[in-house]
């Protein structure tokens, strides 16, 4: 699949969500500056498990709130909770 039509599939799943059109923006704005490869897996995780979305989108807003305040401790917390989580993922 070319990059184009893979980032186009992207915006697809991310508009039919529930996010917030900012959400779902800003969301999209970074994932599509991953590889070719990375984003075509993305979109293969989007599309057999949706909930991942809300879970990439929950990160990301806590990883801002964590900028916000300046928090290296809540920052490392919330790199700790992705790791388990992308663990989970990987032996399924």
């Amino acid at each position: 699949m070319a990059h184009e039509e893979t980032l186009n599939e992207l915006h697809t799943i991310l508009h039919d969500t529930r996010l917030e059109h900012e959400d779902r923006d800003d969301l999209y704005t970074i994932l599509s500056q991953t590889s070719e490869e990375e984003c075509t897996r993305i979109v293969e995780l989007f599309k057999k498990k949706p909930d991942w979305i809300y879970k990439m989108m929950d990160n990301l807003t806590a990883k801002r709130a964590a900028l916000g305040i300046g928090s290296h401790d809540l920052w490392k917390e919330i790199l700790e909770q992705e790791e388990k989580e992308l663990l989970i993922l990987s032996t399924k």
